[in-house]
């Protein structure tokens, strides 16, 4: 993606994946922290999903639409 910014969100548990005895708590331990990544990103993602609605984004005005997601 040239002329693009990207990031990501890595939190990890070492975990021994192929032991089927690990598997309740490595669940357990994903799916509270998912859902705790999912509430961190509720607000912001709906200021943008919001702005995005209110947005003509057939201008093609690619400053534009960085403008918004930076604003969010």
């Amino acid at each position: 993606m040239p002329n693009r910014k990207a990031c990501r969100i890595q939190y990890e548990q070492p975990a021994d994946g192929y032991n089927n005895a690990n598997w309740p708590e490595m669940i357990q331990w994903l799916v509270e922290h998912m859902t705790r990544l999912e509430q961190a990103l509720s607000g912001p993602l709906e200021k943008i999903r919001q702005q995005l609605r209110n947005t003509d984004l057939s201008s093609g005005s690619s400053d534009q639409n960085t403008e918004l997601l930076r604003n969010a």
